[in-house]
Parts: C-alpha cells; structure tokens; sequence
C-alpha cells in the first residue's frame, strides 16, 4: 500500500501493477463489471491472504521470496550464483550479483 492508498501487485508474470480508486470511475456496460469492481476486488482478495508486518518486523527475515512457485530463504539467497531463464528477474539479477561477488 503506498501513502497515496494505492495497492502496489504483482502478476505471476511478474508485470507490476498500480491500483488506485478513481474519484469517478467509467459506468460499466450491462453486465460487465467496472474497472472499480475489478480493482476493489483485486484488492480485497489480496488483504484477505496477507497481513502487516510489524512495526519492528525485519524485512530480510520476515518478508516471503516466490515467484508463485518456489519459495527462497534469505539464508539461500546469499550463496545463489545460478539461475535459470525461467526464473524471476530479481532471482536472476541476485545470482549474477553473488556470482561477480564470489
């Protein structure tokens, strides 16, 4: 959630997306849900499957690496130098990183 109260997503394709409430959002036509539905319920479902960190939570130990698929400790991350061309980009630029580093 960003301080403007838009909700930052990700797509299992990795493609990011900003959603934010219009002040007036577009009619739908009959039968067809508004891009406020879609947004507002997109949204929903995403803070129903997630909750706050707190306040003194640790970002590299409490936050969940996956690209959907597999999940990856923080611990795993620091030794990675390998990747795949399916894996996600931040997956891939972390193993070139720890490759140069090694």
């Amino acid at each position: 959630m960003t301080s403007a109260g838009e909700l930052l997503t990700a797509t299992e394709s990795g493609q990011l997306l900003l959603l934010s409430v219009l002040t007036s959002p577009a009619q739908p036509t009959a039968g067809t849900p508004s891009s406020y539905e879609l947004a507002k319920a997109a949204a929903t479902t995403f803070l129903a499957a997630t909750s706050e960190l707190p306040a003194d939570g640790d970002l590299e130990t409490d936050l969940i690496l996956t690209d959907g698929t597999r999940t990856w400790a923080a611990d795993d991350l620091s030794t990675l130098t390998e990747s795949d061309p399916t894996d996600p980009t931040w997956l891939q630029l972390r193993a070139a990183v720890n490759k140069i580093l090694t």
